[in-house]
């Protein structure tokens, strides 16, 4: 990321970009000398449309965040992304490791939401009936496997002294309270 200036952000989502937007957002506050352009893609739901996107993220290069399901979208975002050089990365986690970027940084901030496996597994079904989704991986909507990603991101969240929010009854409002008072406490005790 550059020092001082801009960088292109692509936000690309099969349904409104909500959640890509927030994490984002999240994201970018913590670089203060540089300004993320969102170049947001919601609805992307079929070959045409993720061309369309390809095509502007050819145009201004930059950090690629996606929420895809459907795999021959994700490998073609993908495969683009690397042949242009470009980061690429799904905000939706299982499986995927913290990058070596976040654990090499000093005192971050990071913290962990979590909601209760039941609280997930509902949002994920009505997402997949909304979007007319079909999932072979029936992992994605599994409570055991959706208790086992939240158990995961805790001991994660634990083991590297990250606060967290459990998100499973907080409006947006709320969590994002919690988090600026995280932030202010941070700021009030810093650590030389």
């Amino acid at each position: 990321m550059p020092e001082t200036g801009y960088f292109h952000l692509h936000l690309v989502s099969d349904a409104t970009g909500e959640t890509l937007i927030t994490v984002a957002r999240a994201a970018a506050a913590q670089y203060a000398n540089v300004s993320p352009v969102e170049h947001l893609y919601p609805m992307v739901r079929s070959k045409k449309q993720l061309d369309h996107a390809l095509a502007e993220i050819s145009e201004s290069p930059g950090l690629v965040l996606y929420t895809l399901l459907e795999e021959d979208l994700i490998q073609s975002l993908e495969k683009k992304c690397r042949e242009l050089g470009l980061p690429c990365m799904s905000v939706l986690v299982p499986g995927v490791m913290v990058a070596s970027a976040v654990e090499n940084l000093t005192r971050p901030l990071v913290v962990g939401l979590y909601a209760s496996p039941e609280r997930i597994v509902q949002i994920r079904e009505n997402r997949l009936l909304g979007l007319r989704a079909h999932r072979d991986d029936d992992q994605y909507i599994d409570k055991m496997a959706v208790a086992e990603e939240v158990s995961f991101s805790r001991r994660l969240c634990a083991r590297r002294n990250w606060p967290t929010i459990d998100v499973t009854r907080r409006s947006i409002e709320e969590t994002a309270a919690a988090v600026m008072r995280l932030l202010s406490e941070r700021r009030r005790h810093p650590v030389a």
